[in-house]
């Protein structure tokens, strides 16, 4: 692996939706269009929120690994297919293992599934 790709940050994006198949769509459209390498989903969990009332209710939480150059880009697509009007999507830069972090880096510097 190249030095430039070693310096490349990576990212983990947190999501939620409000359905499983939701939650399916969108994990395939990232890895698929190169935005994640890989998109775990978990749940269903309880969320609790205030928007005009308390609200409680069941949601899916996807965690998308992925290159910190392209949570923006993430962000975008997420927003263009989430049924929410105002979809939960929040990264956080991240470290670990060396050998999986090169794996997500390499797993989207090559071409792009069709």
């Amino acid at each position: 692996m190249g030095e430039s790709e070693k310096t490349v940050g990576l990212s983990v994006a947190y999501i939620t939706c409000p359905r499983l198949a939701m939650a399916q769509v969108l994990g395939r459209q990232l890895v698929q269009e190169r935005l994640a390498a890989c998109v775990n989903i978990i749940g269903p969990i309880s969320s609790i929120y205030k928007d005009t009332a308390l609200v409680e209710k069941q949601e899916y939480v996807l965690l998308a690994k992925t290159r910190s150059d392209r949570i923006e880009s993430l962000t975008q697509r997420v927003s263009q297919l989430h049924e929410y009007e105002t979809p939960a999507i929040l990264a956080w830069n991240v470290g670990g293992n060396e050998r999986f972090l090169d794996w997500v880096t390499h797993s989207l510097s090559t071409k792009q599934i069709t």
